[in-house]
């Protein structure tokens, strides 16, 4: 649903139009845009005095729309479809119908006459013969060739005494073959486009697979937050409890109902309770600099991001009354 702010997977391929350019725009190279290095604006908004507030879906969103592999991933698209149109051209360009002009030719001769009773009443013998011949060839995916040739040619001259001015000739000929064992049907000769379309339906799986596996790291990054951020807390309240019982005990031996000795043990369980916590609050920097990696595009890198504290607004919520549902249910 977030996809970066796009409303497909694949880049935009923009190309000219007008005749000639729908003409040309299959063999022009497209300018692609190129990877975006910032992050998205959504980042900006949630940090409020020095902390992110951060939901789950936002986390999503911003992994979604930050995620460098993702976008690279987009380019897949890109390529496989270029591919399948490749593919659709056949191995080397063979369905590509080719037209080719073998010979365009103009040729004038000028030849003097010695005997211009027997010649004509011109001293010189002009020849003009112009030559023309085209051809189109067209394979197809069963296997069939067929190929169409058309040649003429037309001779002038200023010779009174030719039977036939101007002399024309021309001649069409239209060959098919078809081959009935080797090379024959579209399963063959098609396998290439088979192929090239199998990619673009892979290259769409690995995005949806990318995509999920983004999501599921979201997720695990986010509630391993969320627990660690708990775990402070009750890391402090234990500190808390301990630190108020060593007040109470020096109170007692002030007193003298307690022995100065007893006090120790009390001390430890204090310094046990500021170590834990600590080490709690070290894994849940730990745990924002994960989350950090990937909602945004250059992690801790990125100043805004380096002294930002994340503040999870999602918690975990147990219900007051657990639904009991049957073995077989949860199995399916």
């Amino acid at each position: 649903g977030y996809g970066q702010g796009r409303n497909n997977r694949g880049q935009q391929l923009t190309a000219e139009t007008g005749f000639i350019n729908n003409l040309t725009n299959k063999y022009k190279a497209h300018d692609v845009v190129g990877i975006d290095m910032s992050n998205s604006g959504r980042l900006d908004q949630l940090i409020r005095a020095g902390n992110l507030y951060l939901s789950l879906n936002d986390a999503i969103a911003l992994a979604l729309e930050n995620n460098v592999g993702l976008q690279i991933q987009r380019y897949q698209f890109d390529l496989t479809e270029q591919a399948y149109r490749s593919s659709l051209s056949g191995t080397g360009g063979a369905f590509d119908p080719t037209f080719t002009v073998n010979q365009f030719n103009y040729n004038k001769s000028q030849q003097p006459v010695t005997n211009q009773v027997g010649a004509g009443t011109a001293p010189t013998t002009i020849t003009d013969t112009f030559t023309r011949n085209f051809g189109l060839q067209q394979t197809f995916k069963t296997g069939a060739n067929a190929t169409f040739g058309f040649n003429t040619s037309r001779s002038t001259t200023n010779n009174t005494n030719t039977n036939f001015i101007p002399n024309l000739s021309g001649n069409l000929n239209l060959n098919i073959t078809q081959p009935l064992l080797r090379g024959f049907g579209t399963g063959l000769n098609t396998i290439s486009i088979r192929v090239a379309d199998n990619n673009r339906r892979n290259a769409d799986n690995g995005f949806r697979v990318q995509i999920n596996t983004i999501v599921n790291q979201v997720v695990q990054a986010y509630w391993n937050l969320v627990s660690a951020s708990l775990n402070v807390g009750v890391a402090r309240q234990s500190l808390e409890l301990s630190q108020r019982l060593l007040d109470q005990n020096k109170k007692q031996v002030e007193i003298g109902t307690m022995a100065p000795i007893d006090i120790k043990q009390t001390e430890v369980q204090v310094a046990n309770g500021e170590q834990a916590l600590i080490a709690a609050d070290a894994t849940v920097q730990t745990q924002e600099v994960a989350l950090k990696n990937l909602i945004s595009r250059n992690g801790i890198g990125s100043a805004t991001l380096a002294s930002v504290r994340i503040i999870p607004t999602n918690r975990v919520e147990v219900p007051a009354v657990e639904q009991v549902q049957p073995i077989q249910d949860l199995i399916d």
